[in-house]
């Protein structure tokens, strides 16, 4: 039984997509170096998201729990849900689906596998943007680059400099 369980799990991983995001009212220099040193940042609101997201989508923070002294929580999508507690700074959303294929029968065709690895979903980007925000100290041409793609898609976004270029005020 444990062996069948730990094969379902792992067929189950491949059918689980999952789409992180960082919820906070600044930018984050540690998240700019680990995750988009020369990308962008798109800025939009939990609502915003949530909206764009196929019903069968769970969307909630994650969970920080310190393993070696927290129980943490167990069941089919909660696992998707809990990180370690050294990952707390980051204030982690994420958007998870689960959508594994049925057999004929309609229980779970165990056979089948997942040829692309991924899931693309279709989302309104005049809905979700709210603001493109380029990477931290990026030369003013890259913002300007930036800008003439978001017009050309029809957008009405703004385009912004990273928060962490800005120079300090002085008195």
């Amino acid at each position: 039984m444990e062996e069948h369980f730990n094969k379902v799990h792992l067929w189950w991983k491949q059918w689980t997509f999952v789409n992180c995001w960082q919820q906070s009212d600044h930018e984050n220099a540690l998240m700019w170096s680990a995750y988009a040193r020369h990308g962008v940042a798109i800025r939009t609101t939990y609502s915003k998201l949530a909206s764009q997201l196929p019903e069968n989508a769970l969307i909630a923070p994650l969970m920080y729990k310190d393993f070696s002294r927290e129980l943490v929580p167990e069941g089919t999508h909660i696992r998707y849900f809990v990180k370690r507690h050294f990952f707390a700074d980051e204030r982690e959303v994420r958007a998870v689906i689960v959508d594994p294929p049925a057999n004929a029968l309609g229980t779970e065709d165990l056979e089948q596998t997942n040829p692309t690895g991924g899931r693309a979903i279709q989302v309104n980007l005049s809905v979700i943007l709210d603001a493109v925000v380029c990477r931290p100290f990026a030369p003013p041409n890259e913002v300007e680059m930036l800008t003439k793609i978001v017009q050309s898609a029809g957008l009405a976004t703004t385009v912004v400099q990273s928060e962490l270029s800005g120079k300090p005020r002085l008195n």
